[in-house]
């Protein structure tokens, strides 16, 4: 029985880029500048006499190594939650638009505080969650705004039925959203109260988390 030793071939990524040769199929092919996840050993492909460097797959662990590469590519492209949030136990009078990003207070103007950064994406629900230590509010509905974009020139409904007559804490889901965030861009959330609410909270803490498809 006679014994084959391959040839070992050495070249760097770019070198490997312009060569078009096809080897035969005793031939390793190394890619000295590539190496195999968090190891000291570079990729390599066998030859096969039948394709050339660039139709060839790296063997073999390559296909784990690309695999994980293509999913954490893939994971850092996506931002599955955003929050904002007024932490602080706060008034809310009647007929006024609040706005609040990531705050102690929220404010009455988009120039009076920061947005929170989004990633491009879609937005399909939030997670409302009221904290009252102080003053219970009325059962007035409030509207609930995200505005993001450019300039924030995008306003987009969250739910017009916002109470804020939390009685320490409350939960609200919402779901059935599809809001599309077209480019990263800064968001701030909006709440505008009603006309005349009965009673007016104090000490109210509000927190929202949105979340993408």
């Amino acid at each position: 029985m006679s014994i084959v030793i391959p040839t070992r071939i050495n070249q760097t990524t770019a070198e490997w880029a312009t060569d078009s040769t096809v080897y035969s199929a005793n031939k390793i092919l190394c890619e000295t500048n590539a190496f195999y996840g968090a190891t000291d050993q570079c990729k390599f492909k066998l030859a096969d006499g039948v394709q050339t460097w660039a139709q060839l797959n790296y063997f073999p662990v390559s296909g784990f190594d690309d695999a994980t590469s293509s999913i954490q590519t893939q994971l850092d492209s996506k931002q599955t939650t955003a929050d904002f949030f007024a932490s602080g136990s706060n008034a809310y009078a009647d007929n006024t638009t609040f706005y609040f990003g990531q705050t102690l207070a929220p404010v009455t103007a988009t120039s009076q505080t920061g947005g929170v950064p989004l990633r491009a994406g879609t937005i399909v629900a939030c997670l409302i969650s009221l904290y009252n230590g102080g003053t219970v509010g009325s059962t007035e509905n409030c509207t609930l705004n995200l505005i993001h974009g450019s300039s924030y020139g995008t306003t987009s409904l969250i739910a017009n039925d916002i109470q804020l007559n939390a009685n320490r804490q409350s939960i609200r889901m919402v779901t059935g959203l599809n809001i599309d965030v077209s480019a990263d861009c800064s968001a701030l959330a909006n709440l505008t109260t009603p006309l005349n609410l009965t009673t007016n909270p104090n000490g109210l803490q509000i927190r929202i988390t949105f979340f993408y498809a």
